[in-house]
């Protein structure tokens, strides 16, 4: 398998640290069923047969996530109908990182005498962010009037990093479910929820707040076929998949590029599934719970205390940081045939104007003795001027067109589509933008509209709206996320790494669409495809772009001009591979239309797909471990914990660990505990003209299930252009420091 870049991830800023904590201090966990008011929401109540309790997050408290979930709680003593209304305001007046929320509303029906619960998940919602969740719950009558109300300010929302948020399905949840347990290779504590997939039907995006999910085969087997394309939709994004199975078994409605077939993890996009052999079952949760990686790199911050982490990315994913002040919105303008007059068209119109209005009006009038006809003429002159002004811009704004531009993140099951749609009226009317079965709007990174003015968002059994008013020559641009299973497997990658280095391959259209501007990066490498015709496969080799950038830079300047690049790294589809052993291909078309609105505007879509880079000759001792950075290993700034899967045919004897002459401090999981590297006995050998690289047998007791864990950190400002640590198998040309001697810490 194939050594590439990996991606380390934040999520909505705040770093997922595996630190130790003390587990009697966490509160026994909560669910749907159980509503205690919290003392900051008091609720605002019109009618007292009405009862409306409100909380955020699981035991009003979130794991270091940008997805919160809202528990709503309603009871009527007479039958009520009416509405829900979602909404979120931002009290700061900035909002930073994206553009605000439109009102979600969902009719509801409650019988007298009767108890409903509901949630609402919200995504992208940057954390420390001093804003309000509101919840009112409003009728139907003629004024929709306010029956209840309760708010929640997000800074009064527990924020926790250190914590692994894991759901467990019914086959286990049903046993004696702790509320909390210790991670694996002591890496801190992971609170543990009941999960029932029937939230599912009302709320998809109800997983997103988890780190990890714990199923059985029965619980997957039971999943209607929605809840599974929103399952592996989170697996996809970046989620951990548990199944407690032994190995061997075969899951069919897991895809099958995905299946596992032993204890090892199986890369699945960004996520990934792994078999338990059963230990979930018998309550060992501290031998299947990893801390799971950190997301959203672009808000990792240049300070002191994260120098290292930036210097980290930099190492591994040096491509990410790439940056552009141009957001989404600004492309969409001008693909719709939005353009404003020049500045010196301007400036010419209002000299033309001022000098007829002055100098030529009044010499012409002098010369005839009618001067006193000025007071007549300059009016006339500006109702022409005004009247050609107006003719002129219901022409311009008359060519202004619907156009959109969307992301796919393409997998083999429950592919997930971001479309952006502008909507323009040049003489102002109420509009409705139609979204497909359980799509929902999202807030736009770096779109800086402070309101979206009246614009509502309705929720029904069938599909959803966005309704909203535009003054004359007004601008709306939407955005909208959802499960797109047209796009399942629509773009295929698949690669093999070479004894040399280089990387060839296919890429696979599957699409009735012309694919265009095609890349495909993959071990530190990338390969660049002009065009892939309709349902066709083109091969690929990374050897004519290798130790060459400008393409790639080239490529990275076109995102940042459409606008996708800022969209990419918000959302974290990075187009680097932080996996090792996987390739990801990008590409753009400009022949689909947006699910949005019937498909009723032009535009492009960008496609992001992932797949496996196998090893083309593994007996060549070129087979290299998967890997991923876990986060910092402590509250400390500079160490970080990352985690080896060896390839199944690596030996004990073949497995070694290479070690940058910049780390400072190396420690190896081993028999239940962490061992520190004697660093001082390695023998470095210089592998570039700045890099020293030590290489070392591991112990076989390091990696007996075909893991390995390791915590490092470097010594200050590094310059290395290569990864701090890795593991492979022994190549020829390895000369192998002798055995260190290792410290139990």
């Amino acid at each position: 398998m194939g050594l590439c870049g990996i991606l380390p991830i934040l999520i909505g800023g705040v770093h997922k640290q595996a630190a130790a904590s003390d587990p009697q201090s966490w509160p026994p966990s909560t669910t749907t069923t159980v509503f205690t008011p919290a003392p900051f929401n008091a609720q605002v109540a019109n009618d007292p047969n009405i009862e409306l309790l409100m909380e955020v997050g699981y035991n009003r408290t979130t794991y270091g996530g940008n997805a919160y979930t809202v528990f709503v709680e309603v009871s009527s003593k007479a039958l009520f109908t009416g509405e829900i209304v979602v909404s979120q305001t931002d009290n700061s007046g900035t909002f930073n990182y994206n553009s605000p929320r439109i009102p979600l509303s969902k009719s509801v029906e409650i019988a007298a005498g009767t108890t409903h619960q509901f949630t609402f998940t919200l995504t992208d919602v940057p954390p420390s962010l001093d804003a309000d969740i509101y919840v009112e719950l409003r009728s139907h009558d003629d004024n929709n009037s306010l029956v209840a109300q309760r708010a929640v300010n997000l800074l009064s929302v527990t924020n926790v990093s250190d914590v692994e948020l894991v759901g467990v399905f019914p086959n286990i949840a049903s046993q004696d479910l702790p509320s909390h347990a210790p991670l694996s290779f002591g890496a801190g504590n992971a609170v543990l929820e009941s999960i029932d997939p029937a939230n599912l039907r009302t709320d998809r995006a109800f997983l997103q707040p988890f780190d990890v999910i714990v199923v059985t085969a029965n619980d997957l087997n039971n999943m209607e076929e929605e809840q599974l394309d929103l399952l592996f939709s989170w697996v996809n994004q970046g989620g951990s998949l548990l199944v407690d199975e032994l190995p061997g078994k075969s899951i069919p409605v897991i895809p099958q590029v995905w299946q596992p077939d032993g204890l090892r993890p199986i890369m699945a996009g960004r996520g990934e599934i792994l078999l338990t052999n059963g230990l979930a079952r018998s309550g060992n949760w501290d031998l299947i719970i990893e801390p799971t990686p950190i997301k959203y790199p672009h808000e990792i911050v240049d300070t002191d205390s994260n120098l290292a982490w930036r210097q980290l990315v930099d190492w591994y994913d040096p491509i990410v940081h790439q940056s552009s002040s141009t957001n989404i919105s600004e492309p969409l303008f001008e693909d719709s045939g939005f353009s404003l007059p020049s500045a010196f068209a301007v400036i010419l119109v209002f000299v033309v104007y001022v000098v007829i209005a002055g100098p030529v009006m009044w010499f012409s009038l002098k010369r005839r003795n009618r001067r006193e006809l000025i007071w007549v003429g300059i009016p006339i002159l500006a109702i022409i001027l005004s009247l050609g002004l107006w003719t002129f811009g219901s022409n311009f704004r008359g060519n202004v067109k619907s156009v959109h531009v969307s992301m796919v993140d393409v997998s083999p099951r429950g592919s997930v589509a971001t479309s952006y749609l502008l909507s323009y009226s040049p003489t102002g009317d109420n509009r409705s933008i139609s979204q497909p079965h359980g799509w929902s709007a999202v807030p736009i990174f770096g779109y800086g509209q402070s309101s979206y003015g009246d614009a509502v968002e309705t929720v029904n059994d069938k599909n959803s709206t966005v309704e909203f008013t535009l003054s004359p020559g007004e601008f709306f641009v939407l955005g909208s996320r959802g499960i797109h299973t047209e796009f399942d497997n629509a773009l295929e990658v698949a690669a093999e790494l070479h004894d040399d280095g280089r990387v060839t391959g296919t890429v696979a259209n599957n699409l009735p669409a012309r694919l265009y501007d095609v890349v495909v990066y993959a071990n530190d490498q990338f390969a660049t495809i002009p065009e892939i015709p309709p349902r066709d496969v083109v091969q690929f080799d990374t050897f004519d772009t290798r130790g060459s950038t400008t393409r790639e830079n080239s490529r990275i300047l076109a995102l940042s001009e459409q606008g996708l690049w800022n969209e990419l790294s918000y959302r974290h589809l990075s187009l680097s591979t932080y996996l090792t052993g996987q390739a990801v291909a990008t590409a753009l078309t400009d022949e689909l239309d947006t699910p949005l609105d019937g498909g009723k505007a032009d535009g492009y879509t960008l496609l992001v797909a992932r797949g496996p880079v196998e090893t083309a000759d593994p007996s060549a001792g070129n087979s290299l471990a998967s890997y991923k950075l876990v986060g910092p290993a402590s509250n400390l700034s500079n160490e970080f914990l990352l985690r080896f899967i060896v390839a199944e045919d690596t030996t004990n004897q073949d497995a070694v660990l290479t070690v940058a002459q910049d780390v400072s401090r190396l420690s190896l999981w081993m028999a239940g505990a962490w061992h520190d590297v004697d660093l001082n006995s390695l023998h470095y050998i210089r592998t570039t003209s700045e890099d020293m690289m030590a290489v070392f047998q591991l112990p076989v007791e390091s990696h007996a299930d075909g893991r390995v864990y390791v915590k490092t950190s470097a010594r200050g400002s590094s310059s290395s252009k290569q990864p701090l640590v890795g593991v492979r198998t022994l190549q020829a040309g390895d000369i192998l420091s002798p055995e260190p001697s290792y410290m139990r810490q």
